[in-house]
Protein backbone atom coordinates (compact mmCIF):
# COMPACT_ATOMS: atom_id res chain seq x y z
CA UNK A 1 0.00 0.00 0.00
CA UNK A 2 1.79 3.21 -1.40
CA UNK A 3 1.75 5.97 1.85
CA UNK A 4 1.21 9.34 0.43
CA UNK A 5 2.44 12.38 2.31
CA UNK A 6 -0.09 14.84 2.88
CA UNK A 7 0.60 18.73 3.57
CA UNK A 8 -0.57 18.03 6.74
CA UNK A 9 1.46 14.95 7.77
CA UNK A 10 4.64 17.13 6.05
CA UNK A 11 3.53 20.05 8.41
CA UNK A 12 3.48 17.68 11.36
CA UNK A 13 6.46 16.53 10.69
CA UNK A 14 8.41 19.52 10.51
CA UNK A 15 6.76 21.05 13.66
CA UNK A 16 7.92 17.66 15.67
CA UNK A 17 11.91 18.42 14.28
CA UNK A 18 11.41 21.85 15.05
CA UNK A 19 10.63 20.81 18.83
CA UNK A 20 13.83 19.43 19.36
CA UNK A 21 16.21 22.25 18.33
CA UNK A 22 16.31 24.97 20.90
CA UNK A 23 18.05 27.37 19.03
CA UNK A 24 15.75 26.98 15.96
CA UNK A 25 16.68 25.46 12.69
CA UNK A 26 17.69 27.19 8.72
CA UNK A 27 14.53 26.99 7.04
CA UNK A 28 16.05 25.13 3.72
CA UNK A 29 17.45 22.42 6.49
CA UNK A 30 14.36 21.97 7.51
CA UNK A 31 12.88 21.23 4.54
CA UNK A 32 15.81 18.57 3.93
CA UNK A 33 15.38 16.91 7.17
CA UNK A 34 11.39 16.88 7.12
CA UNK A 35 11.68 14.62 3.51
CA UNK A 36 14.75 12.71 4.62
CA UNK A 37 12.18 11.49 7.59
CA UNK A 38 9.37 11.02 5.77
CA UNK A 39 11.24 9.22 3.48
CA UNK A 40 12.54 7.01 5.97
CA UNK A 41 9.04 5.84 7.17
CA UNK A 42 7.74 4.89 3.91
CA UNK A 43 5.79 8.06 2.78
CA UNK A 44 5.97 9.04 -0.88
CA UNK A 45 5.55 12.52 -2.33
CA UNK A 46 7.29 15.24 -5.35
CA UNK A 47 10.51 15.65 -3.89
CA UNK A 48 10.60 18.94 -6.02
CA UNK A 49 7.78 20.68 -4.70
CA UNK A 50 5.24 18.77 -1.51
CA UNK A 51 7.74 20.17 1.06
CA UNK A 52 8.62 23.34 0.06
CA UNK A 53 4.78 23.97 -0.45
CA UNK A 54 3.61 22.39 2.79
CA UNK A 55 5.91 24.21 4.72
CA UNK A 56 7.03 27.74 2.64
CA UNK A 57 4.52 29.44 5.30
CA UNK A 58 4.95 27.29 8.13
CA UNK A 59 4.77 30.44 10.28
CA UNK A 60 1.04 31.67 9.07
CA UNK A 61 -0.66 28.44 9.17
CA UNK A 62 0.67 28.08 13.11
CA UNK A 63 1.68 31.45 14.21
CA UNK A 64 1.36 30.53 18.07
CA UNK A 65 4.06 27.77 17.60
CA UNK A 66 6.37 28.70 14.77
CA UNK A 67 8.40 31.76 14.49
CA UNK A 68 10.23 32.54 11.86
CA UNK A 69 13.20 35.42 11.35
CA UNK A 70 14.95 36.49 8.53
CA UNK A 71 18.69 36.57 9.18
CA UNK A 72 19.85 37.37 5.86
CA UNK A 73 19.04 38.04 2.42
CA UNK A 74 17.97 34.74 1.76
CA UNK A 75 18.36 33.08 4.63
CA UNK A 76 15.52 32.21 7.77
CA UNK A 77 15.57 30.60 10.91
CA UNK A 78 12.39 28.73 12.05
CA UNK A 79 11.80 28.56 15.74
CA UNK A 80 9.06 26.08 17.66
CA UNK A 81 7.82 28.34 20.33
CA UNK A 82 6.09 26.87 23.50
CA UNK A 83 2.47 27.47 23.64
CA UNK A 84 1.10 29.98 26.20
CA UNK A 85 -0.25 27.67 28.52
CA UNK A 86 2.92 25.99 28.46
CA UNK A 87 4.93 28.59 29.15
CA UNK A 88 2.64 29.76 31.74
CA UNK A 89 2.59 27.00 33.62
CA UNK A 90 6.76 26.36 33.61
CA UNK A 91 6.87 30.12 34.57
CA UNK A 92 4.54 29.59 37.65
CA UNK A 93 5.83 26.74 38.76
CA UNK A 94 9.30 28.13 38.92
CA UNK A 95 8.35 31.57 40.28
CA UNK A 96 5.30 33.49 40.86
CA UNK A 97 4.04 36.72 41.52
CA UNK A 98 3.29 35.89 45.28
CA UNK A 99 6.92 34.56 46.09
CA UNK A 100 9.28 36.66 47.64
CA UNK A 101 11.19 38.52 45.03
CA UNK A 102 14.59 37.67 46.41
CA UNK A 103 13.81 33.93 46.24
CA UNK A 104 16.35 31.51 44.21
CA UNK A 105 14.54 31.99 41.03
CA UNK A 106 16.79 33.66 38.38
CA UNK A 107 16.25 36.75 37.36
CA UNK A 108 14.97 35.83 33.85
CA UNK A 109 12.29 33.44 35.01
CA UNK A 110 10.87 35.86 37.46
CA UNK A 111 10.67 38.69 34.50
CA UNK A 112 8.81 35.97 32.27
CA UNK A 113 6.40 34.77 34.87
CA UNK A 114 5.57 38.63 35.48
CA UNK A 115 4.93 39.43 32.27
CA UNK A 116 2.90 36.31 31.97
CA UNK A 117 1.03 36.58 35.09
CA UNK A 118 0.00 40.61 33.67
CA UNK A 119 -1.06 38.76 30.42
CA UNK A 120 -3.75 36.64 32.84
CA UNK A 121 -4.44 39.51 34.32
CA UNK A 122 -5.68 40.85 31.15
CA UNK A 123 -7.38 38.15 30.26
CA UNK A 124 -9.46 37.68 33.21
CA UNK A 125 -10.39 41.50 33.40
CA UNK A 126 -11.00 42.35 29.20
CA UNK A 127 -14.11 43.72 29.63
CA UNK A 128 -12.97 46.43 31.72
CA UNK A 129 -10.15 47.07 30.35
CA UNK A 130 -12.13 47.73 27.15
CA UNK A 131 -14.87 49.60 29.05
CA UNK A 132 -11.83 51.70 30.47
CA UNK A 133 -9.63 52.47 27.57
CA UNK A 134 -13.02 52.72 25.09
CA UNK A 135 -14.03 55.69 26.74
CA UNK A 136 -14.79 58.20 23.96
CA UNK A 137 -13.41 61.75 25.18
CA UNK A 138 -17.56 62.90 25.28
CA UNK A 139 -17.64 60.63 28.64
CA UNK A 140 -14.84 62.09 30.52
CA UNK A 141 -16.78 65.01 31.39
CA UNK A 142 -18.32 63.74 34.23
CA UNK A 143 -14.70 63.24 35.97
CA UNK A 144 -12.58 65.20 37.01
CA UNK A 145 -8.72 65.88 35.68
CA UNK A 146 -7.09 63.38 38.18
CA UNK A 147 -9.10 60.25 37.09
CA UNK A 148 -8.94 61.25 33.48
CA UNK A 149 -5.10 61.53 34.26
CA UNK A 150 -5.46 58.40 35.95
CA UNK A 151 -7.07 56.14 32.59
CA UNK A 152 -4.14 57.90 30.27
CA UNK A 153 -1.63 56.55 32.23
CA UNK A 154 -2.87 53.18 32.81
CA UNK A 155 -3.38 53.20 29.17
CA UNK A 156 0.00 53.85 28.39
CA UNK A 157 1.42 51.71 31.69
CA UNK A 158 -0.77 48.66 29.52
CA UNK A 159 0.69 49.23 26.42
CA UNK A 160 4.50 49.87 27.51
CA UNK A 161 3.81 46.41 29.35
CA UNK A 162 2.07 44.77 26.51
CA UNK A 163 5.21 45.50 24.07
CA UNK A 164 7.59 44.83 26.90
CA UNK A 165 6.04 40.98 26.54
CA UNK A 166 5.80 40.99 23.48
CA UNK A 167 9.61 42.17 23.13
CA UNK A 168 10.43 39.62 25.68
CA UNK A 169 9.09 36.49 24.48
CA UNK A 170 9.84 36.69 20.78
CA UNK A 171 13.60 37.09 22.28
CA UNK A 172 14.45 40.44 21.19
Amino acid sequence: MIKLASPDIIRETAIEILKNQSKGMRQSDLFTITGTILESKGYQFDKEHSIKNALWNLQEKYPDIVEKRNVGKRTAILLYKQPLETRLAESKSLYSLDTEPNSAAPLKLRIQAFLLDFDDLIKENEKLFDSIFGLEPSSYKHLSHSEIDAIHNVRIAYQLILEARDAYLKGE
